[in-house]
């Protein structure tokens, strides 16, 4: 084998095992939170060595910043969608995001109560993040514009509220169980809380639209 071709191997195995490794990451954070992870346990589970994740990651502080990079690149596309949809898309999107990402969402819940601690220090990729909640904030204030949404309403809480609404099972699972009978990561729970939030809107419509001549 050539140089080249060992060169190109190793690096291909090094990729590799950087993205086994932070694939397990992401699901020991998303369980456990930053503060009950061990570094041993994700090599373990890994097959991995603890000073190779250290090579990679410097230290657990750097792994949890990678796996929050991961989160924001996962949703990347969506916040893209979302900028340049309508509301109807939002919450299309927001409905999707509600049945496929519960490991994201715990672990947006496990950051949550972590900030309660460090809430001087700055919220990790926060000009992305920020801007991304802002376009699902202007979607709405459109949507206030055309009359398809209530324009004595703040669009931030409205805001607030939908994003809440997609997170709160995989925040309180305790209480989507008492509450529904469900488990939060049943379908039913998702369908369910996105048939609310359009029947909501849907009557808010209607409520926005003129009435017709008095006869």
């Amino acid at each position: 084998m050539s140089s080249s071709s060992t060169r190109a191997s190793t690096e291909s195995e090094n990729a590799s095992a950087r993205e086994r490794i932070l694939d397990v990451a992401v699901e020991e954070f998303s369980s456990k939170g930053f503060a009950a992870v061990r570094i041993d346990s994700i090599a373990a589970r890994a097959n991995a060595n603890k000073q190779l994740i250290y090579y990679y990651f410097s230290s657990k502080s750097g792994l949890y910043d990678a796996v929050l990079d991961r989160l924001v690149d996962t949703y990347r596309p969506v916040w893209a969608a979302m900028r340049e949809g309508t509301l109807d898309d939002m919450i299309r999107l927001r409905a999707g995001q509600a049945r496929d990402g519960i490991t994201w969402r715990r672990l947006l819940a496990w950051e949550g109560l972590e900030y309660w601690e460090n809430r001087d220090s700055p919220v990790h990729r926060e000009d992305i993040r920020k801007a991304a909640y802002d376009n699902q904030r202007e979607v709405l204030e459109h949507a206030q514009q055309s009359g398809a949404f209530p324009a004595d309403v703040d669009a931030r809480f409205a805001s607030l509220l939908l994003i809440f609404a997609s997170l709160g099972p995989a925040a309180f699972p305790q209480i989507t169980k008492l509450v529904t009978g469900l488990e939060p990561d049943d379908p039913a729970v998702a369908d369910g809380v996105d048939q609310v939030i359009a029947a909501l809107l849907a009557r808010t419509s209607e409520d926005q639209r003129p009435s017709g001549p008095s006869q």
